[in-house]
């Protein structure tokens, strides 16, 4: 499950001519600040389709730091939907401190200062609709990307949702056609926290071992913020004319849930409300809340259920078996 690592070690200063990789000069935000390396988990790798590991040097700090996705560096850029065991992420512990030629344990007992913990919940394709349905969580604020992707974060904390089929489409390669075919059938919901040591309630340690042997405690935390986050029903009102069962009723609700998309959706809708006054806001919402949010809907309720359901599954899946 875990993706995404920051690790720093102070103490041990590598010897860049022992080992044996091509560095190069470092840079953010176009200033140079010390040189780097890639690792990879394979001697006999492909940079297009291995995953690989940053080591960086500063210039102007003891020790180095690794950084990158360690799911990746497992599993390679492609294979983006399988997630990791703590078993894999121990093998990925002992292929990184033969790669930098240290002692396990300098690797084990490095700091790590960020984290992402994350799991793929593979879902029917009529799922998709979850992604605009994604509503609230408690003190986060709310950002979406292209409508692609959601986050709610804060200073500290973030959790972010996204279409984990769309962004190996986009970023590895996958054709047109061949997504195209699989988004006809399955959704593969992806559900990530962004997390510092810190963060963590009952966690004070701060060495990536610390990870392997708290992996339950991850889970759960992982488990527990998706439980905070709450969903409302934003799928279109849909008038069904078949055997003469539409009425005059079903017709204003679909309309209305039509000239709201074309307003731009319920942010937009938000500010004619509260730019009315108290009589014609109450009527405006009470009417939205029949027609747009129709919270009853049976089918919306079930969908929400088995995605709970699927999260908690796969919660269970990864724990570390003792």
């Amino acid at each position: 499950m875990v993706c995404f690592m920051y690790m720093v070690n102070s103490s041990v200063e590598l010897d860049t001519d022992v080992v044996g990789f091509v560095w190069d000069d470092y840079y953010e935000k176009g200033k140079k600040l010390g040189v780097h390396c890639k690792i990879y988990y394979n001697d006999a790798h492909d940079p297009k389709t291995d995953g690989s590991l940053d080591v960086i040097i500063y210039d102007d700090k003891p020790g180095f730091t690794i950084k990158g996705s360690i799911r990746k560096f497992y599993h390679g850029k492609r294979t983006a939907v399988a997630d990791l065991t703590p078993l894999q992420f121990r093998r990925c512990i002992t292929i990184i401190a033969k790669r930098l030629q240290l002692p396990v344990n300098e690797i084990w007992f490095t700091d790590f200062t960020f984290m992402e913990f994350g799991a793929n919940i593979l879902l029917p394709a009529v799922y998709q609709c979850l992604i605009l349905c994604l509503s609230t969580f408690t003190r986060r604020k709310k950002d979406e990307y292209k409508g692609e992707t959601v986050y709610f974060k804060n200073k500290s904390k973030e959790s972010k949702f996204y279409d984990k089929l769309l962004e190996i489409h986009g970023k590895f390669g996958m054709s047109k056609k061949a997504y195209e075919t699989l988004a006809k059938f399955v959704y593969v919901f992806r559900y990530e926290v962004r997390l510092k040591p810190a963060n963590i309630t009952n966690f004070s340690g701060c060495k990536v071992i610390d990870i392997y042997n708290n992996w339950n405690l991850f889970v759960d935390y992982w488990l527990e913020e998706f439980e905070k986050v709450r969903f409302e029903n934003k799928m279109s009102v849909k008038a069904t004319l078949e055997e003469g069962l539409v009425g005059i009723k079903d017709f204003k609700n679909y309309f209305m849930s039509d000239s709201i998309k074309k307003l731009g959706g319920l942010d937009e809708v938000k500010k004619i409300i509260y730019a009315s006054n108290a009589e014609r806001k109450a009527n405006i919402f009470r009417e939205i809340s029949k027609s747009y949010l129709p919270n009853h809907d049976t089918e919306f309720i079930q969908m929400i259920k088995a995605l709970d359901s699927k999260v908690k599954s796969k919660a269970e899946e990864k724990l570390r078996k003792v």
